[in-house]
C-alpha cells in the first residue's frame, strides 16, 4: 500500500496584490473618478456660461460700433472726431473714432438660381460655386469619375448646389458698383453696412514755446 503525499499548505499572501484592490480601495478610486467627474462637469458648465457672455459681449459691440455709434456721428455730421476723456483702469484716455461703410452680400438660398442668372448676365457667373453630390452603390467608382451629362445619359440625377462666397461677391458687387452697374442689392441679399473703428488717440505733445 501506497503513501499519501503530504499535504503542502502554501501562502498566497505574496499574491495579494495581483488579486485587485481591496473593497475599501475600490471605494476611495470610485470617490476620486468621481470628484474628477464633478470637475470635469463644473468645467463644462463654466465654458457654456464663458461663450454666452462672449456672444453677448460680441454682439453689444456690434450694435453700438455698427447702429449707434454711426448714428450719432451721423446726427453730428462728422466722419471721424476725438472722444472726451474716458476712464479706463484708473487713466483718463480719449479715443479717436472713424465712420465708414462696407458692402455686405450673402445671397438668399432662395434667390440662389436667379441670382446666378443676373451674374451670368453681367459676366460675374465665374464666382458661383457649384457642388454636385450622388449617391453610388458598391463598385461604381468608374462611374462616378465620369462628367455630369455621361452621368445623367448613365441615369444618374446629380444633386448640384450653388453657392458664392460672402466675401467674394460683396467685392464683385463693390467693383461693379465703381463702374455704373446698377446693382440688384435685394436679389443678392447685399445691404451697406456702416461702422466706426475706435482707436486710442496719440498722446498730444505740447509745443515747445520759440526762444
Amino acid at each position: 500500500m501506497s503513501e499519501t503525499a503530504p499535504i503542502i499548505e502554501e501562502d498566497f499572501s505574496a499574491y495579494a496584490a495581483d488579486a485587485g484592490p481591496t473593497p475599501a480601495q475600490s471605494e476611495n478610486i470610485l470617490a476620486s473618478i468621481t470628484n474628477v467627474v464633478e470637475e470635469a462637469l463644473q468645467a463644462q458648465a463654466d465654458v457654456a456660461v464663458a461663450e454666452e457672455v462672449l456672444r453677448n459681449a460680441q454682439e453689444r459691440f456690434r450694435v453700438l460700433t455698427e447702429r449707434a455709434l454711426p448714428e450719432l456721428m451721423d446726427n453730428a455730421k462728422q466722419d471721424a472726431l476725438t472722444t472726451l476723456p474716458i476712464s479706463i483702469d484708473g487713466k483718463e484716455l480719449r479715443y479717436d473714432l472713424t465712420r465708414g461703410e462696407t458692402l455686405r452680400a450673402s445671397i438668399p438660398p432662395a434667390n440662389i438660381g436667379a441670382a446666378k442668372m443676373w451674374l451670368t448676365a453681367n459676366n460675374a457667373d465665374s464666382i458661383v460655386k457649384r457642388e454636385l453630390k450622388l449617391q453610388f452603390g458598391k463598385g461604381e467608382d468608374q462611374k462616378a469619375a465620369e462628367a455630369v451629362d455621361i452621368l445623367k445619359k448613365a441615369g444618374f440625377e446629380p444633386d448640384e448646389k450653388m453657392s458664392v462666397h460672402p466675401q467674394t461677391l460683396a467685392a464683385t458687387l463693390r467693383e461693379m458698383i465703381e463702374n455704373g452697374v446698377e446693382v440688384p442689392m435685394q436679389l443678392l441679399g447685399a445691404h451697406v453696412m456702416a461702422w466706426v473703428k475706435i482707436k486710442p488717440a496719440k498722446e498730444r505733445r505740447p509745443r515747445a514755446r520759440g526762444r
